[in-house]
């Protein structure tokens, strides 16, 4: 990884993704009982790209931070919006979310039921609201 960003456990908390703002995978490890991290492994493929560079190398999807509805779809910010995964990593589509001056940055699930999408940039926060519910099984 060149510049790991975003942090998100799975629903059940054995597994840690990572995003990687100038590469375009989401990684996964397995949550050991001690707590360390083990068997480093690509999950998800990003598509998403932004038009600034950032003088790192790699490519500049600018994955920041992500969440992870009731379902397991993890939702990643990146230069191209939010892009969403299924459970087992699939791309399944991106929310087209533009967060001026620069790229979305972070989001989180809330409101009624849990079915407001918030999503944050520089300067700019924007409210989607979702079929799909956010994960109740934890507070943040």
């Amino acid at each position: 990884m060149i510049r790991p960003n975003g942090i998100q456990l799975s629903r059940d908390e054995k597994v840690l993704y990572v995003s990687d703002s100038n590469g375009t995978e989401v990684i996964a490890w397995d949550i050991q009982g001690d707590g360390l991290v083990r068997n480093r492994r690509p999950f998800g493929t990003l598509t998403g790209r932004s038009a600034r560079d950032n003088g790192l190398g790699g490519v500049p999807t600018f994955a920041d931070g992500m969440t992870i509805d009731n379902d397991g779809r993890l939702y990643v910010a990146t230069g191209g919006g939010v892009e969403v995964l299924g459970a087992e990593g699939r791309h399944l589509g991106t929310i087209p979310v533009k967060c001026p001056p620069a790229d979305c940055q972070n989001l989180a699930f809330s409101g009624p039921e849990k079915r407001t999408l918030y999503i944050a940039g520089a300067g700019s926060l924007y409210r989607v609201q979702m079929i799909a519910r956010g994960f109740a099984g934890r507070a943040k």
